[in-house]
């Protein structure tokens, strides 16, 4: 089908017929002549700058077209119509065009640390967006497309940062790293940006102790200090330097660290010159708590009877063993280098034996361990003998106003024990019949008895006049104060290779380091660890019981306790007929058994809880 083009052409030019019936011949321009045919133009668009210029088509030609994209960023109003979709436009519309636009933004603020030393500054950057139509030119369908344009906001810059710090009243040292990543940052960003003034501790006074000479000991195999004489120096005083008061970013002094105070000095040292020199010689006390020069009595061959009583304010080494019917009181450490046979050893500060104790009574930190019970018993008889004392007082006076006062007042104290005090009655009773042979050694606790024993009991007891009452109370009182000022001694620990048919006690713990023990009592404030063999007699300690083997095959029977609830108790091998306890929870086995750990099983009656085993 001949296009529309084609058909005029064909009536302009087809040749025309004359009026004769010849035809007439003439001459026409042919389609295959040289010349050009002219082209059609159509309307076009051209996007620049988000500015649409639009040209209309020739004659011939058609109008041009815009596709609007349906987008929230994007607006096209013509001739006050806003349009989407496919629009002809001409020249001689008024064509409109607006993009969203969103603004940058930048905010800081600031937060201080809660010990109010740091003040962190954080930017908040949020970024904008720009939108813009991609250029184009002389499209005859001009689709319209966005594109989108990241805006970062400016820096603040290193002024305002510091400006807003004075301005919010912080004061300190500025952090320049901080600072100027802060002032810098294009994107969200914190950091530390001032920081106040720490306070500088300065250094507490202090003791510096002079190094001695050393000796190799061939006995234990290791170094030691030798003992030192009187007139040595053996600490030298070096002053306390002050510290500087610190200011936290609000400006608020903070004060500095209290320093620790010195040591506490010892009989056995003074301070001359800023120097710390020994008064007497023997072995160097030196810790955080204490500096002294305690004496050390060394013994250099095998201790017994014949030696008498050893009393020590001190230490005591044996560099033999310590034999049948001997005795050792030490107010520090007894060392002994060999075995203990049937005596008796107390020491303050602990007891260490290389080898057996047999047939002995062991006893460390009898301070704390020993005297608990009669510290306790003491605390309530004061009470009733204060009140015995009071009634005393009273009845005396008014006694001391009869005729025949001669003749009655020593019986005023005899009367009001039988009718009044029984309790201080029992009281006195008890103290004088403890029979615990540590107490027996001690002087003071003799004393007191033998007061009581020949003024207060049997026919001594008809003439108590109120000097023995006086008496009698301040020898009570002063025993009281002797006995807590033992009391705050540091926990002493008894270590030995084996234990046989005796008497262990430790206010810390008891380590038993070869064979075991046999038929023996041991008790200790803290713990027992016996690395061998238990095999007979009875254990009792505050916190832990370890065992490698307890019992024995043929069923003799073997006890341990753990006072303390949260305490544990634990056996590599269990032989049948073995007791233990832990808190209330109590069990006895009947057969053989591995890794036994036993502790008290909470939250049940303690008369039925059987405890767990792991």
């Amino acid at each position: 089908m001949r296009s529309l083009l084609e058909k005029v052409r064909h009536w302009l030019f087809k040749p025309r017929l004359s009026r004769s019936s010849e035809p007439e011949t003439q001459s026409f321009p042919s389609f295959e002549s040289n010349e050009e045919i002219r082209s059609v133009r159509h309307g076009t668009v051209t996007v620049v700058n988000n500015q649409l210029i639009v040209s209309d088509p020739d004659d011939e030609g058609s109008f041009a077209i815009i596709v609007i994209p349906d987008d929230p960023r994007l607006t096209v109003v013509i001739d006050g119509q806003k349009c989407v979709g496919e629009v002809v436009v001409h020249e001689n519309q008024h064509i409109e065009v607006s993009l969203a636009k969103s603004l940058p933004s930048i905010q800081f603020s600031t937060k201080v640390t809660k010990d109010n030393m740091e003040v962190i500054g954080r930017i908040d950057v949020k970024p904008g967006e720009e939108h813009r139509l991609r250029d184009m030119h002389g499209a005859h369908r001009a689709v319209l497309e966005i594109e989108t344009i990241d805006l970062r906001p400016d820096p603040l810059g290193t002024g305002e940062i510091v400006a807003r710090l004075e301005s919010a009243g912080y004061v300190g040292v500025l952090d320049p790293t901080g600072v100027e990543t802060i002032a810098q940052a294009k994107d969200t960003t914190e950091c530390i940006v001032l920081r106040g003034t720490p306070p500088v501790p300065g250094r507490a006074a202090r003791y510096r102790r002079v190094e001695l000479p050393k000796v190799h000991d061939p006995l234990q195999r290791q170094m030691r200090i030798t003992s030192i004489g009187l007139g040595t120096t053996v600490a030298v005083l070096e002053p306390e330097i002050p510290g500087t008061p610190g200011r936290d970013v609000f400006g608020r002094e903070i004060p500095c660290p209290v320093h620790r105070s010195l040591p506490t000095l010892g009989q056995g040292v003074i301070e001359v010159n800023d120097r710390l020199v020994a008064v007497r010689s023997g072995r160097l006390l030196f810790t955080k708590n204490r500096i002294d020069v305690i004496p050390e009595l060394v013994i250099d061959h095998d201790l017994s009877s014949k030696d008498g009583k050893v009393e020590f304010d001190g230490d005591v080494v044996v560099l033999g063993s310590v034999l049948d019917g001997s005795y050792i009181k030490a107010m520090g450490t007894v060392r002994v280098n060999g075995g203990v046979f049937h005596s008796t050893v107390l020491g303050e500060r602990g007891v260490s034996v290389h080898d057996a104790i047999v047939g002995s009574q062991i006893v460390a930190g009898a301070s704390k361990f020993v005297y608990t019970r009669i510290y306790e018993m003491l605390k309530k008889g004061i009470v009733e003998y204060e009140k015995f004392q009071a009634e005393f007082q009273e009845l005396l006076a008014h006694a001391r106003q009869r005729i025949d006062q001669r003749t009655h007042l020593g019986l005023l104290a005899d009367a009001l024990l039988t009718t009044r005090h029984p309790d201080l009655e029992r009281f006195l009773q008890s103290f004088c019949n403890e029979t615990d042979g540590v107490l027996n050694a001690d002087d003071r606790y003799r004393q007191i008895v033998r007061e009581i024993r020949s003024k207060w009991f049997g026919i001594g007891r008809t003439n108590i006049t109120e000097q023995h009452v006086m008496a009698l109370h301040h020898m009570l009182v002063d025993y009281i104060f002797h006995i807590e000022s033992m009391k705050h001694t540091e926990t002493a620990t008894v270590k030995a290779a084996s234990v046989t048919s005796s008497s262990v006690r430790a206010s810390g713990s008891i380590v038993v380091t070869g064979p075991g023990t046999y038929a023996s009592s041991l008790e200790a404030g803290n713990s027992i660890v016996i690395r061998g063999s238990m095999r007979g007699g009875f254990l009792v300690a505050q916190n832990l019981i370890d065992i490698e083997e307890m019992g024995t095959p043929f069923g003799i029977e073997s006890s341990a306790k753990v006072d303390n609830p949260s305490g544990r108790i634990r056996i590599r091998l269990r032989h049948p007929n073995t007791v233990l306890q832990v808190g209330h929870t109590r069990d006895r086995n009947l057969t053989v058994e591995y890794n036994t750990v036993l502790w008290e099983e909470r939250n049940e009656d303690p008369n039925t809880a059987r405890g767990q085993f792991a």
